[in-house]
C-alpha cells in the first residue's frame, strides 16, 4: 500500500474530496517519490504520462522480466502494441496496462505471457513477431 497525497496529484481538491477522483480499487500509472526505511511508500501523478487508468485489463509478470517486454529500446513492447493495435502501460512492478479491442488485448497478453516464460531464450524476437503475424495478419512489420 502507498500514500497519495492531494497535492501529488493533477486535480485541485480539498481534504476529503480526493474520493471524486480516485476511489478504492482504482488503479493509476504513479511514480514513487520517497520510499522510507520501513517501506513506506509516497506517490505522485503530477508528471507526464501519470494518470488515473480508465477501462483496459491488468495483467501482472514478475518483475525481473519487465527489461524483456520491453525489449531494447522498446522494440518488443511496440512490436506487441502495432500488431495488436493496444495501448500498453508497464509498470516496474510487472503490473501491465492493457486497453484495446478485446480480442487485440488478448493476443497482446499470449504474447507478453509468450515473452515472459521464454524470456532466458535467444530468437524471442523472431518468435514473437512470427506468433503475432499468425495471430493478426501481415500488419506485423521486421523489427530488425
Amino acid at each position: 500500500m502507498s500514500m497519495l497525497h492531494m497535492n501529488d496529484t493533477p486535480w485541485r481538491v480539498t481534504t476529503g474530496d480526493l474520493k471524486r477522483a480516485l476511489s478504492v480499487g482504482d488503479y493509476v500509472y504513479a511514480k514513487v517519490m520517497t520510499l522510507n526505511e520501513i517501506k513506506e511508500s509516497w506517490l505522485t501523478l503530477k508528471d507526464v504520462g501519470l494518470r488515473k487508468l480508465e477501462g483496459g485489463h491488468i495483467v501482472s509478470i514478475a518483475a525481473p522480466k519487465v527489461p524483456r517486454i520491453i525489449g531494447k529500446g522498446g522494440t518488443m513492447v511496440n512490436t506487441i502494441k502495432e500488431a495488436t493495435q493496444t495501448r500498453i502501460v508497464i509498470g516496474q512492478n510487472g503490473v501491465i496496462w492493457l486497453d484495446g479491442s478485446p480480442e487485440n488485448v488478448m493476443v497482446a497478453i499470449e504474447a507478453i505471457k509468450m515473452v515472459e516464460s521464454e524470456a532466458h531464450t535467444t530468437g524471442l524476437t523472431d518468435r514473437v513477431t512470427a506468433f503475432l503475424k499468425e495471430r493478426k495478419g501481415d500488419a506485423v512489420g521486421n523489427t530488425k
